[in-house]
């Protein structure tokens, strides 16, 4: 009977352990709200916010402070931006500091939101990055979100949790 105690107990703190190792991993989530835009980041992120114009447009940007290269961008505006211009003018922009590869825009869905979006990908030195930038307007905003990593794969995985607890008030 004590060995069967003694065994339990032992697969209680082994798996108390291992659940306590899984959660540090993960690291805590975090909100993240400026002007009416909110989201969750989960793990070790460098946030800065900024009011780019006046009352006009604004810009949330979130690097993973880690060795990865993940990159998540909000930009919004108040003033009437067509969200297919938006993007072109983000593409168009990063285009001409690297060589950009970028798919045709499509119609989709980022989080709960109706959207379009591009997928992109460039090389800088020696590394390769991919992206995916989406526009689209809500409330009295027009949203342009990138995400962006250096490994296509984990693309999505990263960027699951802002994306579906993305919110625009």
């Amino acid at each position: 009977m004590k060995v069967r105690k003694l065994l339990i107990l032992s697969v209680v703190v082994l798996l108390s352990f291992f659940y306590n190792a899984c959660r540090s991993n993960m690291g805590d989530s975090e909100t993240i709200a400026f002007n009416g835009i909110s989201f969750q980041l989960q793990g070790n992120w460098n946030v800065t916010t900024e009011e780019v114009l006046h009352n006009s447009l604004y810009y949330i940007g979130c690097e993973k402070n880690d060795d990865t290269a993940d990159l998540f961008v909000v930009r919004f505006s108040k003033e009437e931006i067509s969200p297919v211009i938006f993007l072109k003018d983000y593409l168009h922009k990063l285009n001409s500091k690297t060589t950009l590869l970028y798919d045709k825009i499509e119609n989709g869905k980022f989080g709960k939101y109706e959207c379009i979006f591009a997928n992109y990908s460039f090389l800088m030195t020696i590394s390769t990055y991919h992206g995916t930038v989406y526009a689209f307007e809500a409330e009295d905003k027009v949203v342009l979100v990138v995400k962006q990593t250096d490994s296509k794969r984990r693309l999505n995985k990263v960027f699951a949790l802002p994306e579906s607890s993305f919110q625009v008030d």
